[in-house]
């Protein structure tokens, strides 16, 4: 009983310091910027960020995860957020609604396709005022 209590407290609290851990260096001087994604185009865009490149096995196989945001044709989503650490890149993967509706998620994933992909530095994004613009090409 005495065993299974300390065991239950060793990850009980291997799992707090864990989770309370920051991916990025979460000093006071790193700052969050917000990134606007622009949908010019004439059709609805999906689209999923992230800190690390990411493949269409990873995104299609998430379609309906709370990491993949929706944007209607000329539309505007302010959901991208990226942070001052230079070294930084941001990776923004996309679909078109046209594509979703053409191939199931496995041909996605067996293709490695996506309609547009960004991997934008902290420095082009400042450069754009941290605004992306899809116009469909």
């Amino acid at each position: 009983m005495k065993k299974s209590f300390i065991y239950v407290l060793l990850c009980s609290l291997s799992l707090l310091f864990t989770a309370s851990t920051c991916a990025f260096d979460c000093g006071e001087d790193v700052e969050w910027t917000t990134v606007t994604l622009e949908n010019q185009s004439d059709e609805d865009i999906h689209f999923v960020i992230s800190g690390k490149p990411i493949t269409p096995h990873d995104v299609v196989y998430n379609l309906s995860s709370e990491l993949f945001y929706s944007v209607p044709c000329n539309g505007i989503s302010d959901k991208a957020a990226t942070h001052s650490n230079g070294d930084m890149v941001l990776y923004i993967s996309l679909f078109k609604q046209s594509t979703l509706d053409k191939y199931t998620k496995e041909q996605l994933a067996q293709l490695e396709f996506f309609d547009k992909q960004y991997a934008l530095t902290y420095e082009e994004l400042l450069k754009t005022n941290f605004r992306v613009i899809y116009t469909g090409e």
